[in-house]
């Protein structure tokens, strides 16, 4: 059951990157929480400032004066943007966790992923004991269904399919027993039959384990089914919020409505696919 409260509330969010020659405002005055048990989808094309937020969330962008972050970002009673860095240290990969899109480049290849997932669990739950270790790396494994976990979590990261390793990297983040999972692209490079297995997957965990989920994502091809609700960004800035259902089925803004024709319809002969018409756009006239 969602709570009413919000796990996580970003509140005027602004984020700047200075090189030599210019200051570039990626994200410019954002508003949303997300609450316990929720499944927040932040829909948007590269560039919009998905990701950056994200990973604005445990300040995990480079420091003054390459990036500023101002606003705030409430994790419960704290500003994520004021505390010390070792209480970050405890937050990140503990109570905020993540799913990069890419589990090749994420995973080491010298390392087997049982002792990858230790790794983790020796960090951020230090009351584990190292003869329970083993245990909650097979558990975890076993968890996001990878079969045979208990020889399996002997495996290297080249030994696993794309789909495999996805599911490791969410046992890595399951592992540590978050509050919120924060998936960044959890399906690129996946095809179509492994995507809907992790987004089915996901959605399990999410009520299995009474998380929120917060999905970083271009597609809305994937959100429906398991989002409460959506987030849509352009050019740094939110155009639309709402209901998933109501979104995708009445969209407001011209750009999430672009979003929405991209998508490959079944059943439907398409010569083309719709193609986003951004000077129409930010002219206010698409």
């Amino acid at each position: 059951m969602v709570d009413e409260q919000p796990i996580i509330e970003i509140k005027d969010l602004h984020i700047r990157f200075q090189d030599r020659e210019k200051v570039n405002h990626a994200v410019k005055g954002i508003s949303f929480s997300v609450k316990k048990g929720e499944t927040l989808a932040i829909v948007g094309e590269s560039g919009s400032g998905k990701s950056v937020t994200a990973m604005a969330m445990t300040r995990l962008l480079p420091p003054p004066p390459a990036c500023t972050l101002e606003g705030e970002i409430r994790f419960g009673e704290e500003n994520m943007l004021e505390i010390p860095v070792q209480r970050l240290r405890d937050i990140r990969g503990k109570d905020i966790a993540y799913i990069f899109q890419e589990p090749s480049s994420s995973l080491n290849p010298y390392f087997t992923i049982g002792d990858q997932i230790a790794e983790s669990i020796k960090m951020h739950r230090p009351e584990v004991g190292k003869r329970d270790i083993k245990d909650e790396v097979i558990r975890a494994l076993d968890l996001v269904g990878i079969r045979d976990a208990d020889t399996r979590y002997k495996d290297f990261p080249h030994q696993m399919s794309g789909g495999m390793k996805q599911r490791v990297m969410i046992a890595m983040a399951l592992a540590c027993e978050p509050k919120i999972l924060v998936a960044d692209e959890p399906t690129t490079a996946l095809d179509v039959t492994i995507q809907a297995q992790i987004m089915d997957l996901m959605g399990e965990l999410k009520t299995k384990l009474d998380m929120a989920i917060i999905l970083i994502t271009h597609n809305f091809g994937i959100v429906d089914g398991i989002a409460d609700d959506i987030v849509v960004m352009y050019r740094g800035d939110v155009v639309e919020t709402g209901e998933t259902g109501k979104v995708l089925a009445n969209p407001q803004h011209a750009y999430t409505q672009a979003l929405i024709n991209c998508i490959p319809k079944l059943g439907v002969e398409q010569e083309r696919l719709e193609v986003i018409d951004h000077e129409a756009l930010l002219s206010g006239n698409p």
